[in-house]
């Protein structure tokens, strides 16, 4: 007897996609998708070549970090060339508001505030709550990720806007199809 395949959600299917599933999900250090992660999490088509996440930047939280990327070569971009984000201790790092990274799964970059609504502490109150993997996810709700996609303004960001309104009118309106 053969079994049907489950279908996977938007969300399932993207973080699949990017192999990243076990970095949101199994860590405990506090951080949400926040940039075309969050887009797709919510059902837009984009396609992003990084991960955003907004990040608390404390020292226990950064330790946390560590802990998770164990495995993966995070790299910070440090001018034009690259340094293991180990080689820093996590007080110096808890002064920072953003930190690009590249490793093993992909471009991460932590970003202490987003534009229009504020530091991590004002952030986490638009935080949403998916599932993946049968796993609690947080992600920006979908009217805070239009509010500072359109406050950063670039025509990608704007782009994703447009499509992040049609998916709110169809949640709103409770049309499912296309």
């Amino acid at each position: 007897m053969t079994s049907t395949p489950q279908k996977k959600s938007v969300c399932e299917q993207a973080a699949e996609a990017w192999g990243i599933d076990l970095f949101l999900l199994e860590t405990s250090f506090n951080r949400t998708p926040v940039g075309g992660y969050a887009a797709v999490m919510h059902g837009s088509p984009t396609v992003t070549s990084d991960l955003d996440v907004c990040f608390h930047f404390h020292p226990e939280n950064i330790r946390k970090l560590f802990k998770a990327l164990e495995g993966v070569n995070p790299c910070m971009r440090a001018g034009s060339g690259m340094i293991s984000l180990f080689e820093y201790k996590a007080e110096r790092l808890a002064q920072l508001n953003n930190l690009y990274m590249k490793t093993d799964l992909g471009q991460l970059d932590l970003l202490g505030s987003l534009a229009g609504i504020g530091s991590y502490d004002e952030v986490k109150k638009h935080f949403i709550e998916v599932t993946i993997f049968g796993l609690p996810c947080p992600v920006l709700d979908i009217d805070s990720l239009i509010k500072t996609k359109k406050e950063v303004g670039r025509p990608k960001d704007l782009q994703v806007v447009l499509e992040l309104e049609v998916i709110r009118e169809k949640i709103t309106s409770g049309s499912t199809s296309s």
